[in-house]
């Protein structure tokens, strides 16, 4: 039979120190293109085939 042991519980708060340190090796982004994939998904018209 196993133990049961509680599960570690994730921290909701992340402190502005930690996300700037999570996020210094992050990929940058580009714009334009980030806006463009906004855009197209709030139209209700597209769809993955007509880009």
């Amino acid at each position: 039979m196993g133990d049961h042991v509680p599960s570690r519980r994730r921290r909701r708060f992340v402190s502005r120190w930690a996300f700037a340190a999570m996020s210094s090796t992050a990929p940058g982004i580009d714009l334009d293109r980030f806006r463009a994939d906004q855009e197209a998904a709030a139209d209700p018209t597209w769809t993955p085939f007509n880009r």
